[in-house]
């Protein structure tokens, strides 16, 4: 999915600024929210890390698995500044293919 530039709060141009902040507002009401990823789990490691400076120890990763393998495996997540730490079995299947939504 492609990424949304960030609409700078001040703008000396104040039609352009609202028109971005119009569309910015009209994509969030069409659930455009520039938040969904795809991971792939490593192959042959205990530990997949999601790394983004956006992460806070409150941000919640929603996994929704993508292939079968992916829905086989237990993921616990463990979140700090800047990055998730998925926890999953070693296997060496490597198509354990997620899509997440980073909220908060």
């Amino acid at each position: 999915m492609p990424r949304v530039p960030i609409v700078p709060e001040q703008q000396p141009d104040t039609k352009g600024w609202m028109r971005r902040a119009a569309q910015a507002i009209n994509g969030l009401l069409l659930g455009r929210s520039n938040n969904v990823y795809s991971v792939t789990l490593t192959a042959s490691a205990a530990t997949t890390t999601i790394t983004d400076s956006r992460i806070t120890p409150d941000t919640v990763a929603l996994l929704e698995a993508m292939t079968a393998n992916a829905a086989a495996e237990a993921v616990y997540q463990v979140v700090s500044s800047g990055q998730i730490v998925l926890h999953h079995g070693a296997s060496a299947a490597i198509d354990k293919t997620f899509r997440y939504v980073l909220v908060g």
